[in-house]
């Protein structure tokens, strides 16, 4: 089955529970998909652009065999439409985008501006800190559950902001991944689909 068809397949299944990771504020409406402890660029943009907003962000589990659940894909819900066809979601420079520290993240263009101005006030401060462990491990262990005693996503605000980052695990961990866009009737844009390849 084609990426496309296994996801226009998921996305149309009632019977699938997806985990809710809050809500994403889209200031300009341009998502930036990208791993936020590596590559938090802004050509981690996708082409197509949406209605300036907040938007439901939630994640997909599936168990594996030898590592328990793990997110297989994340989404942005645009509306709960029924989803007609799934398109590429091509990047500014790219048709995938890369995991290197096993995270991925949902940001707006705008968002990721600020994001990059805390990162580097963060190592300014700390200049053999590591953002993760020195920063963020506290924020994703509120998020503990049984199924990741760390955590396994994050919902966090730029500080001195309305501008938030959705931050999750990536499937099985580093690699390549592609995201789909989710069209209703009438070309109408639903979703914006990652593909952790699960």
């Amino acid at each position: 089955m084609k990426p496309q068809e296994k996801i226009l397949e998921i996305a149309n299944d009632k019977s699938k529970k997806w985990r809710s990771l809050g809500d994403i504020y889209l200031e300009y409406g341009a998502v930036v998909i990208c791993d936020p402890l590596s590559d938090f660029e802004s050509k981690n943009r996708v082409q197509r652009t949406v209605e300036s907003g907040s938007y439901h962000v939630s994640v997909l589990e599936e168990k594996t065999k030898k590592w328990g659940n793990r997110f297989a894909f994340a989404q942005i819900v645009f509306s709960e439409e029924d989803i007609k066809k799934v398109i590429l979601a091509k990047f500014v420079s790219n048709e995938s985008f890369q995991v290197s520290s096993g995270l991925a993240c949902f940001m707006d263009i705008l968002t990721c501006d600020s994001y990059i101005e805390f990162v580097n006030k963060f190592y300014q401060k700390n200049k053999k800190g590591n953002l993760y462990d020195d920063f963020f491990k506290s924020h994703f262990k509120k998020n503990a559950d049984k199924n990741s005693k760390e955590g396994d996503w994050v919902n966090f605000t730029i500080p001195k902001t309305k501008n938030n980052i959705i931050m999750f695990h990536s499937g099985m961990g580093d690699g390549f991944y592609k995201a789909y866009w989710a069209m209703g009737k009438g070309n109408k844009t639903c979703r914006l689909i990652i593909d952790f390849n699960l």
